[in-house]
C-alpha cells in the first residue's frame, strides 16, 4: 500500500542525508521508524485505531482531546488571502489564527486544500511558489483524506440534506474528524448536519 506523507523539505534533506551516509533510503529509513512506533502501540489500542480508521462515523472527541473543534470549509482559506475583500480577509484570518495559536480546534481536509490550490491559480493567478507558502500557514490544521468511504458516506449526506456534493463532502470530512461547528458560507448559517452546526461568519 502507498501513501503520501506531507513532511517539510528541510527535514527530508536533513534525513535523505543522514540516510545515504548510513548506507540506506530514504523510504527504508522511514518504513524502519513507522515499524520500530508500531511496535510500543498495545495490541488493543492498534486494533480499535484500525477498526476506527474504516469507519466514516467519528467516535466523540476522536481527534478533539475534548476540544470543540471546527471544520474550515474553503472559502474561509481563500477570503484569508483575498485583497479585494479587506472585511472578510480580516475575519478569515482571525479564525485561522486563533485555530492554529489558541484554541487549536481547527480542521481541514484534502479537498479543502485541492480547492484552495485551485482558487488561486484561476481566480487570484498566484505562482506555485506563493501558493506553496500559503500552504505553510495551513500546516498545522488536523487535515483528513478524501477517501472511498467518505465520498460514498457524502452520497448519502447529499440525499439526506439536498445540498451539493462538494459540500456533502466537507460535511462527511467534518463529521468523520469529530467537530462540533462548519465553519462555511456555502451551508445553511445555523443549520445542524448530523450535529454538527453550519456557522457562516460573514454574512
Amino acid at each position: 500500500m502507498s501513501i503520501t506523507l506531507s513532511i517539510p523539505p528541510a527535514i527530508v534533506q536533513e534525513v535523505r542525508e543522514w540516510a545515504e551516509e548510513h548506507g540506506t533510503s530514504l523510504n527504508q529509513y522511514i518504513r524502519e521508524c513507522l515499524e520500530a512506533k508500531v511496535q510500543e502501540i498495545p495490541v488493543e489500542s492498534s486494533t480499535e485505531w484500525i477498526a476506527q480508521g474504516l469507519s466514516v462515523q467519528p467516535r466523540a472527541g476522536c481527534c478533539s482531546g475534548g476540544r470543540h473543534m471546527r471544520f474550515f470549509d474553503t472559502n474561509v482559506l481563500v477570503y484569508a488571502q483575498d485583497d479585494s475583500n479587506p472585511e472578510k480577509r480580516a475575519i478569515a484570518i482571525d479564525l485561522i489564527t486563533h485555530a492554529l495559536e489558541v484554541n487549536h480546534d481547527g480542521c481541514i481536509s484534502t479537498q479543502v486544500l485541492q480547492e484552495f490550490c485551485n482558487t488561486m491559480y484561476k481566480k487570484t493567478k498566484r505562482t506555485k511558489e506563493e501558493i506553496d507558502m500559503m500552504l505553510d500557514g495551513f500546516r498545522d490544521l488536523l487535515a483528513t483524506d478524501v477517501t472511498i468511504d467518505l465520498v460514498r458516506h457524502a452520497l448519502q449526506v447529499k440525499e439526506e440534506y439536498g445540498i451539493q456534493y462538494y459540500d456533502a463532502l466537507v460535511v462527511s470530512a467534518a463529521e468523520k474528524l469529530g467537530c462540533h461547528e462548519i465553519i462555511s458560507e456555502d451551508l445553511s448559517d445555523g443549520q445542524l448536519y448530523h450535529g454538527m452546526r453550519a456557522v457562516n461568519p460573514f454574512k
